[in-house]
């Protein structure tokens, strides 16, 4: 089997991982976002005029946080279920808007960015589900792409570097789970790291982006790059901020 059969077979599994909607998840995922909401609050507040796009927006965490901070928020994800969860949940909000679009769809990225007005974009724990580098250098070309229409901040949250240790991940999660009292959340999700289809998923591995791709990227591009720490709760993760 050639590595692009191996690449491929890899999305293939991780779409297919994510679009079952693990509820498994669910406790500490919505712990660690609620984390990287007030963080990123803290350091680069939200505004009340903000349009945003949470790309990714799995059954809505994010928006859960910034609906009431800001004056638009329009929530992207590749699961039909945890769309409908959007959609039931925060059907009465009348500032929030919610589509399904496929993988690497730039193109509609693009039109809702130029529709919505979006001036800032979020990725949250996504690139790593990326099948390779080229597919998140395509992202930033299309949105670069739009820029010429609509100025907008892109954030790259929670981003795995190479030398990247899972037991570093595993004490970041530790203190912000057990450290908060959500000691049995804690066990739940190991319980389920260890005897769910996540554990042969991630047998295929996540994608893994050095600092320095960023910013040679940025260079190329002529786009302003920062990298920024501590913006999740993964401590040996990092975060990317591209002004277009």
């Amino acid at each position: 089997m050639d590595n692009k059969t191996l690449i491929d077979q890899n999305q293939s599994t991780w779409e297919s991982f994510w679009k079952k909607n693990p509820t498994g998840f669910d406790s500490i995922m919505k712990q660690a976002t609620l984390y990287f909401a007030k963080t990123l609050n803290k350091k680069y507040p939200i505004q009340p005029d903000d349009h945003i796009l949470d790309l990714g927006c799995g059954p809505g965490f994010l928006i859960d946080y910034l609906k009431d901070k800001c004056e638009l928020i329009h929530g992207i994800d590749i699961s039909e279920k945890y769309i409908e969860i959007c959609k039931e949940q925060y059907k009465d909000q009348k500032n929030l808007s919610i589509s399904v679009n496929n993988s690497y769809d730039h193109d509609g990225y693009n039109q809702i960015i130029v529709e919505k007005k979006i001036n800032k974009v979020i990725m949250l724990s996504v690139l790593q589900y990326y099948k390779d580098l080229d597919e998140v250098r395509n992202l930033i070309l299309y949105l670069k792409k739009v820029s010429g229409q609509q100025s907008f901040r892109c954030i790259l949250a929670d981003i795995i570097p190479e030398n990247n240790s899972v037991i570093a991940d595993l004490k970041s999660i530790i203190k912000n789970s057990v450290g908060k009292g959500h000691t049995i959340d804690f066990i739940k999700f190991l319980f389920y790291v260890f005897f769910s289809d996540y554990r042969n998923t991630k047998k295929n591995g996540m994608l893994h982006i050095n600092e320095s791709f960023f910013t040679n990227l940025g260079q190329e591009l002529d786009l302003k790059v920062q990298i920024v720490k501590n913006l999740t709760v993964h401590s040996g993760r990092y975060s990317v901020i591209i002004d277009y």
